[in-house]
């Protein structure tokens, strides 16, 4: 019988033996444990992701009453029933991803290249050099939350403000029953952020261009509201995850961190193979929408759908010697990002911020040593990377 156990510690630690197993013997089965479809190959993940006709990123439609609960949930809460881009489907994604994607164009982000170095070297400049530190709040974090809310345009001394708009808006729309409390926190953040949002003057970044499409009546102010958490939340934990990855997995190839360094121009390979080798993102749901065969298995409608891409990065039938880190590597075809109509808008944002901070990191140190007792890894399902990582630069 297959098995599959994500949050076991021998898994933890290192999931692609496990991962190959499944690939090899069981690409496509049901698990017990967690009531869902598991799919591990490259294609079988390609064909999940891309086919939106079959397959619902949007929770509510989930059987077993995962469904009611999420609906439930929705109609509690403030701003509920407001779609977020990445748990929706079309038409509303359609219409909400054609506007954000206006403030996602490859000027926008080549034009932001300056700003995320002067973050980078900002931060690398404060870490101490010989001596043990912990990568992940002093590197790792700030950098993923700091990028994406200047990238947005929120101004500097407005970051703790709009971070603390969020927070109790999410805990409202993630709780079933919220309480009356939790309600009106999350009524009072959300009348505070759209009026932060309609009086704060000469918006610049994606806010600029998403308020532009509120007084076009493109979108709602809401889904503006909802779109600002979705974008500055969602990335940050895979972007701070990539850029502690990135680091072990320069220390575990010194050979690869002396080429990058000697030559610049192999960055970009280097950061797909980073992506590709340990993804920050392993698994992305899916819903069954009209129930079909799929590989000689009965999808029922509602059924849930994990798509193991950190396993299909790895799938030898895609990718030659997949358990080697070679930054030689032509890039393509990784599904860390997503694929199809939910593909991530802020890949090559990302990719950026990551080839920024490699480089920034090599230009100073020479040397990346992990240091006992190695990464600990929180059980997580969907995203893999160190909570904590101790580590010396020299």
């Amino acid at each position: 019988m297959p098995v599959y156990r994500p949050f076991s510690p021998a898994y933890l630690a290192d999931p692609y033996p496990f991962l190959a197993r499944l690939r090899a013997t069981s690409p496509v089965f049901k698990s017990a444990d967690f009531g869902a479809w598991i799919v591990s190959r490259h294609v079988d993940c390609q064909r999940v992701l891309q086919d939106d006709l079959r397959f619902s990123s949007d929770p509510a439609t989930a059987r077993s009453g995962m469904g009611e609960v999420v609906s439930t949930m929705r109609a509690e809460a403030p701003l509920g029933e407001v779609p977020i881009l990445g748990s929706c489907d079309p038409p509303d994604h359609s219409r909400i991803r054609a506007v954000v994607s206006a403030a996602f164009t490859p000027r926008r982000i080549r034009e932001f290249e300056s700003e995320i170095e002067g973050v980078a070297h900002d931060l690398v400049a404060r870490l101490p050099a010989g001596r043990p530190f912990d990568v992940v709040p002093a590197l790792a974090e700030p950098y993923a939350v700091i990028s994406i809310l200047a990238f947005m345009g929120v101004q500097p001394e407005h970051l703790d403000r709009v971070r603390g708009f969020a927070h109790p808006i999410m805990t409202a729309r993630s709780t079933t029953h919220p309480t009356p409390a939790q309600v009106s926190a999350s009524a009072h953040a959300r009348d505070q952020f759209a009026s932060y949002l309609l009086h704060t003057p000469n918006h610049s970044g994606v806010i600029a261009v998403l308020m532009e499409a509120v007084a076009e009546e493109r979108v709602s102010l809401d889904e503006v509201i909802m779109l600002i958490i979705h974008i500055t939340t969602a990335g940050n934990g895979p972007s701070a995850y990539a850029t502690a990855n990135m680091l072990m997995a320069l220390a575990a190839h010194p050979d690869a961190l002396a080429t990058i360094k000697n030559d610049s121009e192999t960055v970009p390979f280097a950061v797909d193979e980073v992506l590709r080798w340990d993804s920050p993102v392993q698994l992305i749901n899916r819903f069954v929408r009209v129930p079909h065969e799929f590989e000689g298995k009965k999808f029922r409608k509602g059924e849930s759908v994990f798509a193991l891409v950190g396993s299909a990065n790895r799938d030898g039938d895609v990718f030659e010697n997949p358990d080697v880190f070679d930054i030689t590597r032509q890039p393509g075809r990784l599904l860390s990002f997503g694929h199809g109509i939910h593909f991530c808008l802020g890949a090559p944002l990302a990719r950026l911020e990551l080839g920024v901070m490699m480089r920034t990191v090599l230009e100073r140190f020479s040397r990346i040593e992990v240091l006992p007792p190695g990464p600990q890894r929180a059980p997580d399902l969907l995203i893999r990377g160190p909570r904590s990582l101790a580590v010396r630069l020299a």
